[in-house]
């Protein structure tokens, strides 16, 4: 359900490391997961895209996912965005929802809560909630131009997420 990612090669220095991938939406995740595959991590789970408590696990904030995974002892890793960047990204997916007409809606703060409330887009649900939510003291964050280092678990200044930068 929630990416956990471990090691595939078993040279790896250490194949029993892994860790949490918090997906917060709109934040270059699916980016982000074709590059751990590319290193040879895979999901220990296959991604249920039901939903708990209204909210696809891919996309669990903090609350939900201490609720329902047992991810205490292991790294948690996040990318997050310009919350500008994030939320016209985000109004993209109230276009394509709603149409051209979403305008007048969102400009009014009862509609856009309405609109929110209204999707029966599960995925969605949570693209307009704050990223702090998503996180905890014990996650790693990068933002949307720098890449986190799997390696070390720790950010990384000016890299890019290669196969190269990410091998141990």
């Amino acid at each position: 359900m929630m990416p956990v990612y471990r090691h595939t090669i078993r040279n790896f220095p250490d194949p029993e490391k892994k860790f949490l991938f918090i997906h917060i939406p709109r934040t270059a995740g699916r980016f982000f997961t074709e590059n751990i595959k590319l290193n040879n991590f895979e999901s220990e789970t296959q991604f249920i895209w039901k939903s708990i408590e209204g909210i696809e696990p891919a996309h669990f904030h903090k609350e939900l996912y201490e609720k329902y995974f047992d991810v205490a002892d292991i790294p948690h890793i996040t990318i997050v965005r310009n919350p500008i960047d994030r939320f016209i990204s985000t109004s993209i997916f109230l276009t394509r929802m709603y149409g051209d007409g979403i305008q007048d809606m969102v400009e009014d703060p009862m509609m856009l809560s309405i609109c929110h409330l209204n999707t029966s887009d599960t995925e969605g649900a949570n693209w307009f909630r704050p990223q702090i939510d998503f996180v905890s003291s014990k996650t790693n964050v990068s933002s949307f131009i720098l890449f986190i280092s799997i390696k070390s678990f720790k950010g990384t200044s000016g890299s890019t997420v290669k196969k190269s930068s990410l091998a141990p």
